[in-house]
């Protein structure tokens, strides 16, 4: 079941420096929600980091996390410990606080959220903090109460803290080896620079000769507004390629929001070469953080390229084999590039 959700930053001042202000982080990059889960009748917590390097000293104001209403489904709480502690029963203890809340229905939409705003803040300490949501599915009548968390892709660590009465029993970061993050949001209030991208790594490369090469790169916006652009920098070698990248639609002004952009990479004869790439600017303005990949890039003559195969074994005789045959002809005409390969048998089109 994919849902759709849309959230909007809180921005209380602009300014073209670090400034107090209020800003929303999440794991989840995008507004796209899954329903994830272990399939059965039981306790759950679920929590996500906010490491001390990057929120120490700033305020958490508010948690909010969207779920799916089922009458199956009790017993909401949303938390926030400094360490997930789990008592001689198993059960979660929260060391900063915990409340009881109440799902209040999106409307037009198939979600509830979960809403908490702390009275007086708390300040994230040196080594970070956990905000987390409880809950407990009594019985399991359909996918809603086995799948019951919202959850996004990709993974990344500290994304899906995860400790459960029966499936998942001590706490441990469930994320990367499931490669999806929870949905929860959390409201910080601090200092935060307003024109600062993330650049995420890319690997190494392989191009084409004598020719500028354009390269989908994802970033992260880090800042307090949209971004609306960004200027860039690539190398290969000594070669050397500025530019900038418009976005159709600005990335929204929350923290960790993932976009794509293109980039051109410059034109440079065959060989191995050493790459980098920078994102130099946002909205006109320089970055607020050192934002470079680099690798190694392979610039060949020629570069292969990756078509679709398909293998069918056949033969003459076989008569519900037709079929494969016209479901392969569809394929070539709803793509030019299918390639496919038959393996008669036991008839005179065999090698």
């Amino acid at each position: 079941m994919k849902l759709r959700l849309l959230f909007s930053a809180v921005a209380l001042a602009v300014a073209s420096v670090a400034s107090a202000i209020e800003m929303k982080f999440s794991y989840s990059e995008t507004d796209d929600m899954y329903q994830w889960g272990a399939k059965v009748a039981q306790s759950y917590d679920v929590a996500i980091r906010l490491d001390g390097a990057t929120f120490a000293g700033k305020t958490v104001k508010a948690i909010m996390v969207p779920v799916i209403g089922s009458e199956n489904i009790t017993d909401y709480t949303i938390w926030l410990s400094k360490e997930l502690v789990l008592d001689d029963s198993k059960k979660n203890v929260p060391d900063v606080m915990s409340v009881e809340v109440t799902p209040e229905l999106v409307e037009d939409e198939d979600y509830s959220l979960l809403k908490y705003t702390l009275p007086e803040g708390f300040v994230v300490p040196e080594g970070g903090v956990f905000a987390g949501y409880s809950f407990t599915v009594k019985k399991v009548d359909d996918d809603t109460d086995r799948y019951p968390i919202l959850v996004n892709f990709p993974g990344a660590s500290g994304g899906l803290y995860l400790h459960s009465s029966k499936t998942y029993r001590k706490w441990a970061d469930r994320s990367v080896e499931n490669n999806i993050v929870s949905c929860m949001s959390v409201t910080v209030d601090g200092d935060f620079a307003t024109d600062v991208v993330g650049l995420r790594p890319v690997g190494n490369l392989t191009l084409q000769a004598w020719q500028e090469n354009p390269l989908e790169v994802t970033i992260s916006n880090l800042g307090t507004q949209p971004v609306e652009r960004i200027g860039y920098e690539t190398r290969i070698g000594d070669a050397v390629k500025t530019g900038e990248y418009v976005f159709d639609v600005p990335v929204a002004a929350e923290y960790n929001r993932k976009a794509y952009a293109d980039v051109l990479l410059p034109a440079v004869e065959p060989g191995s070469y050493d790459y980098s790439i920078a994102i130099t600017t946002v909205n006109g303005q320089p970055n607020g953080k050192s934002a470079v990949v680099s690798g190694t890039a392979s610039v060949l003559k020629m570069v292969p390229v990756k078509l679709p195969l398909m293998e069918e074994f056949t033969g003459a005789w076989c008569g519900w084999c037709t079929r494969g045959w016209m479901a392969m002809e569809k394929m070539n005409e709803l793509h030019p590039d299918f390639v496919c390969v038959s393996y008669h048998n036991g008839d005179n089109f065999a090698i």
